[in-house]
């Protein structure tokens, strides 16, 4: 599976694990190693788990799996973040204190938000969130499902492929915004969960975690602006890991399928260039990352094991002690990412349709800023007294633009100097023309 993987496969498995009990020992040991087979291809990417639930066991016992991050949980996080900053900015009239208990909340969920903001536990309004949260959360999972996106690497910011990752975010950015806007949620929605599996796979399958950053990479799906530098076909960007002397048994419903030796990889990536694991489709060229985990054909392929960070269990990720890391920053992207979406839209009621939310229009407040930018640096000194002298002008024509607005927008009046190089900063801000002050 590619990226944090969701939960459609987990319920694959739960019904086939229903069906092997009508079968004979025989056909039910074959049908597990089928299954077998089929979930290693599936899982081979080295990214999150879909969902909690899986079929494989180590040594006869099952792991805790309440600690994984998976797609599903780092989209609704995200969701649930964006809409509670969507319900600050958008006090409910109907209730005064739909803001403060929207505050006051400890733990974020559908109800909780659904209940704060409206002030009681409507069950329609409930349903509606969950739907979209859902149809979202569906459309990241179906990346891996769906061949025409699991078999390529761009889609997961696997073997490297950044460059043609970073266009299909810009694209895919593009329409979500554009089918919002048309008011075709449906179609934004798809189209924001394949935004924001690729989105997540970036912290899951590259180094970037590995390099030792603890912040979301602001250049992701953003046009013009470069990635860093990127490491090339030629540059080494592994070295090989330590083969641990344990064997563990891997077994599927309690069927034996094999046995294999976990790699412990720590401090194997050799490059501070950006690179990334290269995954079942794209062969490992010598001396690149992979994936490393059991499901692996090439970790004992120079460089040996990888850089997975998909579950926090060494025997399938071999970066498993960064997973809680990689699915931070994962999460942070994506609210970064819905946030972003919000602000070009600037229309806060079709942003909460898209998520299933209704506000009312009364709600939803339009807003704007209008700047003014000064060089305050040494050589405009005998300028400034007269740009001083102008403010009274300078409010005149503030305000004769801002009525280019409606009386329902809310305009905020910016007065920003700037100085040397990197010295950028406000020295005003206010919602009244009348109190900028130079």
């Amino acid at each position: 599976m590619r990226g944090f993987k969701s939960k459609r496969l987990l319920q694959w498995g739960t019904v086939q694990l229903a069906l092997s009990y009508s079968l004979s020992a025989i056909t039910m040991k074959f049908v597990c190693i089928a299954a077998c087979v089929i979930a290693s291809i599936l899982s081979r990417s080295g990214a999150f788990f879909p969902s909690k639930f899986t079929p494989w066991k180590i040594g006869g016992t099952n792991p805790s799996y309440e600690d994984i991050s998976t797609h599903e949980d780092i989209t609704r996080n995200a969701i649930l973040e964006v809409i509670t900053s969507t319900f600050k900015d958008n006090p409910n009239p109907e209730f005064d204190n739909s803001v403060t208990r929207v505050n006051s909340l400890s733990t974020l969920s559908v109800r909780n938000l659904i209940t704060a903001y409206y002030g009681d536990m409507d069950r329609g309004k409930i349903r509606n969130f969950e739907s979209a949260i859902a149809a979202i959360a569906n459309a990241n999972n179906q990346v891996d499902l769906q061949l025409q996106t699991y078999l390529h690497p761009e889609s997961h910011f696997l073997a490297e492929k950044f460059e043609a990752g970073q266009i299909g975010l810009i694209e895919m950015y593009a329409i979500v915004v554009n089918q919002i806007e048309s008011s075709n949620f449906e179609q934004a929605r798809r189209e924001c969960g394949r935004l924001l599996h690729s989105l997540q796979d970036f912290y899951s399958h590259s180094n970037w975690v590995e390099n030792g950053n603890n912040d979301t990479l602001d250049a992701l799906g953003r046009s013009n602006i470069s990635l860093g530098l990127l490491a090339g076909p030629d540059v080494e960007t592994c070295t090989d890991c330590i083969l641990e002397s344990r064997i563990l048994q891997l077994t599927l419903y309690n069927s034996p399928y094999s046995s294999f030796r976990p790699y412990l990889c720590r401090n194997n990536v050799r490059s501070a260039y950006l690179t990334s694991a290269y995954g079942v489709m794209n062969s490992k060229p010598h001396g690149k990352c992979g994936d490393g985990g059991f499901q692996d054909n090439e970790r004992h392929k120079k460089a040996t094991g990888g850089i997975s960070k998909e579950t926090p269990f060494s025997w399938f990720s071999t970066h498993y002690y960064l997973h809680d890391e990689a699915a931070r920053l994962a999460t942070k992207a994506s609210s970064e990412m819905l946030q972003r979406i919000r602000s070009d839209i600037r229309n806060d009621s079709l942003f909460g349709m898209f998520l299933g939310i209704s506000l009312s229009e009364q709600v939803t407040v339009q807003k704007t800023s209008i700047a003014y930018v000064i060089d305050t640096t040494g050589s405009m000194g005998e300028e400034l007294p007269e740009i001083q002298a102008s403010i009274p002008q300078i409010r005149v024509n503030l305000e004769a633009y801002a009525r280019n607005f409606d009386d329902a927008t809310e305009i905020r009046y910016i007065l920003a100097p700037f100085n040397d190089p990197g010295k950028f900063y406000y020295l005003s801000q206010t919602l009244n023309s009348s109190a900028l002050i130079l």
